[in-house]
């Protein structure tokens, strides 16, 4: 973060333009790695999880996905609950509110169906 006492207004106005061309540019490219960091990631999510067991449901063996395989894994850190980062992270995901805000919000729905 710039310190404000050594920030200097700018006068010229190509200058202005200039920069703000500059910072236009340098945000596109940082959306488009992080656009490709997003579709890699969903590729990943999407192959077998390589585990020394598959998952069994109904005595029948299930070869489950990566993804799934961290849903798992979050869904029952945040059901200990004592994880309250994997809670907000679900949360985060579903987009809710998480914390005394989705209680309240629950609350509210509680009452309106009466």
């Amino acid at each position: 973060m710039s310190n404000p006492a050594t920030l200097r207004p700018i006068t010229d106005h190509a200058r202005a333009v200039e920069l703000g061309r500059r910072g236009g540019l340098a945000s596109g490219r940082a959306r488009a790695r992080q656009k490709s960091l997003r579709e890699l990631l969903l590729l990943e999510l999407e192959k077998p999880y390589k585990a020394p067991f598959d998952i069994a449901l109904d005595g029948e063996k299930v070869q489950i996905s990566k993804g799934q395989r961290v849903v798992q894994a979050l869904v029952d850190a945040a059901c200990v609950g004592v994880n309250t980062r994997a809670q907000q992270a679900i949360f985060k995901l579903l987009n809710e509110k998480g914390g005394a805000d989705a209680d309240q919000d629950e609350d509210e729905l509680e009452t309106d169906g009466e």
